[in-house]
């Protein structure tokens, strides 16, 4: 295996849906749970939006968070190399797109 592949095209981890250990249930569930947090936040971002701002940019944000958590699904049938990256490119965008949000409810900076 050359590092090409390893970094790139290789899968991690795949649940053997026939002989499912205790592990494979706690891992299946714990990212059920946390796409259900990020679909929750979504839905958190789409009701402020739709309430108080109307703004594009809290869609955007809101999206985001739904492709987070749709790859919090696809974690559930396999981690992959592939996978990993998908979830860094919606990541940085997520922190990009929360500090502008953040911003426009309150312009001074923050500590945290």
């Amino acid at each position: 295996m050359d590092l090409v592949h390893f970094i790139f095209l290789r899968v991690h981890y795949a649940p053997d849906w026939g002989a499912m250990t205790a592990i494979d249930y706690c891992l299946v569930g714990f990212n059920l749970v946390e796409a259900l947090i990020w679909f929750g936040c979504a839905a958190y971002v789409v009701r402020r939006n739709a309430m108080i701002h109307r703004s594009p940019l809290e869609w955007a944000y809101a999206a985001l968070f739904v492709l987070f958590g749709l790859t919090d699904i696809v974690e559930t049938l396999q981690v992959s190399s592939p996978l990993i990256w998908i979830k860094l490119f919606v990541l940085i965008p997520l922190f990009v797109v929360r500090s502008k949000v953040l911003g426009s409810y309150e312009p001074r900076p923050k500590l945290v």
